[in-house]
């Protein structure tokens, strides 16, 4: 089945702006005054077509040099959302006496049939997992290409109303991903392991609202390397994560913990489930792609032009919904990975550390990537994560 080149709402839902706003011919006034955010106002009138060409999204604004150390944010910003934590340590079993065991197996055996399936049904909902049943398809190296839109109105329409908006993301979701204690010293064929086990994960959580919004999802694979990657589909890299949308699939620098660690050195002893955030990020990048809203960005920045303010902020508002959609799938596989608070804590140093160290970059200032992670945490509603109806404060 052929996908449709972008899918939109018609009409703008309680938890969504209406449509872009119109920008007046004649006096140049934007029609609805209340829309914070307005690049439209800065191209040429009329509706342009968008510019094309292959482009990647990488998880930050990263140079080869050592940088800054970054401030962290006052410690009331860095606890668990209000409505939100991890779980709990399960209660130790006492050990039962031979003669009760006993018993109680007798006493299942009188009782099997209907008594045993409703005690089994009773554990099952309990437990409560979203996911029964499922299983994530194999890794695709060469999905389906989706085109974006052709013009800059449908770009916009795509970016601010599109029908994942409408959607919510599943919760519990069971996943097993393996926990690797020192990730910073992870080989690139550890790495390239880990990553294959860990996307199934992302699968299991993102498949259900993509494809209830009428989008397919494909599990992309990743290629490892170490300080640089030349001839790339999109480019040579440097050290970065990074989802090409010129072949969908991920890239991952084995240098990118020892990086990060050069703004906060406790990201030198984090585990495994700081790199499963990062995924979660460059997941959320293949999440927007194929919805159409990645080649929406990259089209528009290529109207405003990449390098002006305009540019930057449009791509902010990608990136930052990148970083709200991994907080919604942490919150998801919470309870199944019992992610801990001290865990909990050296994710959100990875993504403070993340941040734009300029004034006017291009991915986020560190404070506004750890609110919108915050976000994500605090929702399962994927619309809290629309970006680009958000105040222009919000992404800086």
């Amino acid at each position: 089945m052929t996908e449709p080149r972008w899918r939109a709402v018609p009409d703008a839902s309680p938890h969504q702006s209406p449509a872009w706003p119109v920008v007046s011919s004649t006096t140049g006034a934007v029609a609805d005054p209340r829309q914070a955010w307005d690049p439209a106002a800065l191209l040429p009138p009329g509706d342009a077509p968008l510019p094309t060409g292959p482009a990647r999204y990488e998880f930050g604004p990263f140079t080869p040099t050592p940088l800054a150390q970054i401030t962290a944010p006052p410690s009331g910003a860095w606890g668990p959302p209000t409505t939100w934590a991890p779980p709990t340590t399960a209660p130790v079993r006492t050990k039962r006496r031979p003669v009760v065991v006993a018993l109680v197996i007798l006493l299942a055996v009188i009782i099997a049939g209907a008594g045993t399936l409703v005690l089994v049904n009773k554990l099952s909902g309990e437990i409560g997992y979203q996911n029964d049943g499922y299983s994530a398809p194999p890794i695709d190296t060469s999905p389906p290409e989706v085109d974006g839109p052709d013009t800059e109105s449908e770009a916009y329409q795509t970016i601010r109303n599109n029908a994942l908006y409408g959607q919510t993301i599943p919760q519990p979701i069971k996943c097993d991903v393996p926990t690797v204690a020192n990730a910073a010293a992870m080989s690139a064929a550890d790495l390239k392991s880990w990553f294959e086990e860990a996307s199934a994960c992302l699968m299991t959580v993102w498949h259900t609202p993509v494809e209830t919004a009428g989008f397919q999802l494909y599990r992309a694979g990743v290629t490892t390397y170490g300080k640089e990657l030349d001839g790339t589909a999109c480019g040579d890299l440097g050290v970065n994560a990074a989802f090409c949308g010129a072949d969908q699939q991920f890239y991952w620098s084995t240098q990118l913990l020892p990086l990060l660690a050069d703004r906060d050195a406790a990201l030198l002893t984090a585990d495994s489930m700081v790199l499963l955030e990062i995924l979660a990020h460059e997941f959320g990048h293949a999440v927007q792609y194929r919805a159409g809203i990645a080649q929406s960005v990259s089209g528009l920045r290529g109207l405003l032009g990449k390098d002006t303010e305009a540019g930057k902020e449009v791509n902010r508002r990608l990136e930052m919904q990148a970083d709200c959609f991994a907080g919604m799938f942490l919150r998801a596989v919470t309870k199944s990975l019992d992610i801990s608070d001290a865990q909990l804590q050296m994710i959100k140093t990875a993504v403070h550390a993340s941040g734009d160290t300029r004034a006017s970059g291009d991915h986020g200032q560190p404070t506004n990537r750890l609110s919108w992670f915050q976000t994500g945490l605090d929702s399962m509603s994927i619309s809290a994560c629309n970006t680009f109806t958000a105040p222009k404060q919000k992404v800086q």
